[in-house]
């Protein structure tokens, strides 16, 4: 019995639930530092990286070969090793190697936009479903209010109705029913609570399992340097990381189009080669040693015919494309910021109002609910009460995380 107690307690230390308080700040945080996307970004960019790398190898460092092949009588009386070392230097390729540099570059650049971007979306998904959990966390507790006041009127019925007074059982059966669904109905906000939690922790890279103490949400005190962001991030909207992004798209189809150029070029080349052993009949003789080197100068030209010219044409119609793209991405970009400013300003107002509303409900059920379980309402009075407030309550937190995730967004836009 003693062992079975200790492994129960093993178990119930290990299975039990996390539980921590998270605030909005602390959720852009968390998701910021630890969010997997993001981290799957990082590795995208790290990706780019080594790209842009290699290509800056192959701009500065020549490919050097080494060369041994011959008959099998020669290996088994000389051995096997590199007789030949040479070395390929182009002079000039048409510009492919630097313009192939510059676009991984520009490659790389745009993932640490991207990564940028990513976060941004990461954040703002985070505070959606924190406001998620926090209204259904809100209509929980109004159910258990709700309950309580229902269960205390079924009892006093119950009572009233036992001792033969003239109470309606109509009147009992409909709190009966009212209290049914009201625990129907927490059940579900339970469950959806647990979701919006769940899909938060994975968000956060939490244990799944972690349940939030949610603090209450100062909306006049977050919003208190939210009003004047175009003020404070406002700059010209091609210096943002959406704009810049747009002008490395252009930059990355011009480099696109120079390197299909490169193909009408002739490629111009050194070749230095040391050679230390020369094939005479069935042997290797050495070579003298100031005959050992040699350096060979050279041009190649291959031209693909129709080939080369479409390559060419289909890349010159891309950066065309791109250029016309970025033109019309910027006023999408110039336009979205304006509605951004505009839906701040209006869900800011409507949020206040919204707010002062639910604490006008939440007075009246405090007041409604005294009345009913001292009998000087109906049920039916009382009920209409309180759906009001889990309305209001309801639309309040919808209304407060479209607000942050507007800001959210506003700010975003500037970055």
């Amino acid at each position: 019995m003693k062992k079975y107690c200790l492994l129960m307690g093993f178990f119930a230390l290990f299975l039990e639930s996390y539980s921590m308080e998270l605030t909005v700040q602390d959720v852009i945080l968390r998701a910021k530092t630890s969010n997997n996307e993001i981290k799957i970004q990082d590795f995208e960019k790290n990706i780019r990286k080594k790209s842009k790398d290699k290509a800056l190898k192959n701009l500065v460092l020549p490919p050097i070969r080494f060369s041994a092949e011959e008959e099998w009588d020669i290996v088994k009386d000389e051995g096997f090793g590199a007789n030949e070392i040479s070395a390929y230097i182009p002079l000039f390729v048409g510009g492919k190697n630097i313009n192939s540099y510059r676009k991984a570059s520009t490659e790389l650049d745009i993932s640490e936009k991207d990564q940028i971007l990513v976060r941004n979306a990461v954040e703002e998904l985070a505070v959606s479903k924190y406001f998620e959990a926090l209204n259904y966390k809100r209509q929980v507790e109004i159910s258990d209010i709700t309950i309580r006041a229902l269960e205390n009127q079924k009892k006093r019925l119950e009572v009233l109705f036992a001792g033969g007074k003239l109470i309606p059982k109509s009147e009992l059966l409909k709190v009966k029913a009212n209290l049914q669904r009201n625990k129907s109905l927490k059940l579900e906000n339970i469950r959806q609570e647990k979701l919006a939690m769940g899909e938060l922790s994975k968000i956060l890279n939490y244990p799944l399992e972690t349940e939030y103490e949610n603090v209450e949400f100062d909306l006049e005190k977050f919003m208190e340097d939210k009003l004047n962001i175009k003020e404070r991030f406002g700059r010209d909207l091609t210096l943002t990381t959406l704009g810049e992004k747009e002008q490395l798209k252009v930059d990355a189809a011009k480099y696109d189009l120079n390197i299909a150029k490169s193909d009408l070029y002739p490629k111009f080349y050194l070749k230095p080669t040391f050679q230390y052993k020369d094939k005479v009949g069935d042997e290797l003789i050495k070579r003298a040693k100031d005959d050992r080197y040699a350096l060979e100068v050279g041009f190649s030209w291959t031209f693909a015919w129709g080939g080369t010219l479409d390559s060419v044409s289909q890349k010159r119609w891309a950066y065309e494309k791109a250029k016309l793209e970025y033109e019309d991405n910027l006023k999408g970009i110039e336009l979205e910021t304006q509605s951004r400013e505009r839906r701040v300003e209006s869900l800011y107002g409507r949020a206040l109002a919204s707010k002062q509303e639910a604490d006008y409900l939440k007075e009246n059920v405090d007041i409604d609910n005294m009345r009913y379980e001292n009998g000087l309402i109906t049920t039916f009075d009382y009920l209409n009460s309180v759906n009001s407030y889990r309305s209001s309550q309801a639309e309040y937190y919808e209304m407060v995380r479209n607000l942050v995730i507007a800001t959210m967004e506003f700010e975003n836009i500037y970055k």
